[in-house]
């Protein structure tokens, strides 16, 4: 009797146990379809802010700068500069950007410092770039267009021909075959220099190629030349201050000759260990000018700034005779800036903390090549980039 009742109080607790986990996930199947579409909406929410914040990029740096020039017979001169720049690149699609950048310093096409001075009045912003890149193959094909960051190769970031704050007006048209062992690449631009009101304008039709022979993941030797062909040069005033022409020849105020700038340049990257090296050299001849119409530069750098205690150092040589580029859009830091100078420049840089880094430069240099007087800048920044 007693095994009975055991048998019968066993099989009441099971089935307890069935029943109710039957009505659990009878209770599970009448929540789902309640609590579903909350987190479907949700996600949605999500998917629609993606666009918006993943396709835009913020950038910008601020650099503070000590600057002392030591010019013969000239008095001493130390000043305190400041360079702000802050822009946005958005990604429209899959073959359009935008980038816009804000930057401090006035008008002058090559630089964008700001010297710290006038009584404390308030400083200028300018636009300093404004373009759209349309890649309608990857990245091998590039349309330019607007205010641009300078689409031709500068080998060694060499300042030679252009000083590496000028951005050109106009359009351009990027291509690079892609290859293991060797890559040709070629740029063709339509640049704006000076639209006139009363004469013709003057435009600068620039053409670059040349070839990237890749030896293997750190070694790859670049080597091209270009063609730089500035319309309405001789007879016309200066670019940008019609007063002065940056040590190019002028007659009566005009510029004394046409510019026709070739060029030849050669870089040659590789590593020693972990340590990065470029060798690089650049050359130009201006055949618009029958004499004073060369320039070259040469030199290496050592080392990549990226993290926390990365270093690079950096030397070259340049000459620059008084026409052999348009003076106002060349290194404006060299002998005071223009042509019709040489020398040396040194740099040092050193990465102090994340997107914090310190560095110095020095310049020593002769102004004009017919009397060479000594020429000599230090620099001292602290930049902070974001």
């Amino acid at each position: 009797m007693n095994k009975w009742i055991l048998i019968t109080a066993v099989g009441v607790f099971l089935l307890t146990c069935v029943e109710s986990n039957a009505q659990g996930a009878k209770e599970d199947e009448v929540k789902a379809p309640m609590t579903a579409p909350v987190m479907d909406k949700k996600e949605e929410k999500k998917e629609e802010k993606k666009p918006w914040t993943d396709n835009i990029t913020l950038l910008g740096d601020f650099r503070l700068r000590h600057e002392t020039i030591k010019e013969e017979n000239v008095t001493e001169r130390n000043r305190e500069r400041i360079r702000v720049r802050f822009g946005a690149e958005a990604k429209l699609n899959d073959e359009f950007k935008l980038t816009l950048r804000l930057a401090s310093g006035s008008s002058d096409p090559v630089s964008t410092n700001q010297t710290l001075t006038g009584g404390f009045t308030r400083k200028d912003i300018n636009i300093d770039l404004a373009f759209f890149e349309w890649n309608p193959i990857d990245k091998k094909l590039s349309f330019l267009g607007g205010k641009m960051k300078n689409p031709l190769l500068i080998p060694g970031k060499s300042d030679l021909i252009w000083d590496g704050d000028l951005s050109p007006e106009g359009i351009a048209v990027k291509y690079t075959v892609s290859a293991k062992t060797v890559e040709p690449f070629i740029t063709v631009a339509g640049f704006s220099v000076e639209e006139r009101a009363t004469a013709p304008d003057a435009w600068l039709f620039a053409g670059q190629g040349g070839l990237t022979l890749k030896f293997n993941e750190d070694t790859n030797l670049k080597f091209g030349g270009g063609y730089f062909n500035y319309g309405r040069t001789k007879g016309y005033q200066p670019f940008y201050l019609t007063t002065n022409g940056f040590g190019n020849t002028l007659v009566g105020g005009r510029y004394a000759n046409d510019y026709n700038e070739v060029e030849w340049f050669i870089e040659f990257k590789f590593k020693t260990g972990k340590i990065p090296f470029i060798l690089f050299a650049d050359y130009v001849e201006n055949n618009g000018a029958s004499e004073d119409n060369t320039g070259y530069l040469f030199g290496f750098s050592i080392g990549k700034n990226k993290s926390p205690g990365d270093w690079s150092i950096s030397y070259d040589y340049r000459r620059l005779e008084k026409d052999a580029v348009i003076g106002a859009f060349t290194d404006s830091d060299s002998w005071n800036g223009g042509t019709n100078g040489e020398g040396h420049r040194f740099s040092f840089e050193i990465v102090v903390a994340k997107n914090v880094s310190l560095g110095t430069t020095m310049f020593l240099n002769k102004k004009d090549l017919d009397n060479k007087t000594d020429f000599k800048r230090f620099q001292f920044d602290l930049v902070l980039k974001f």
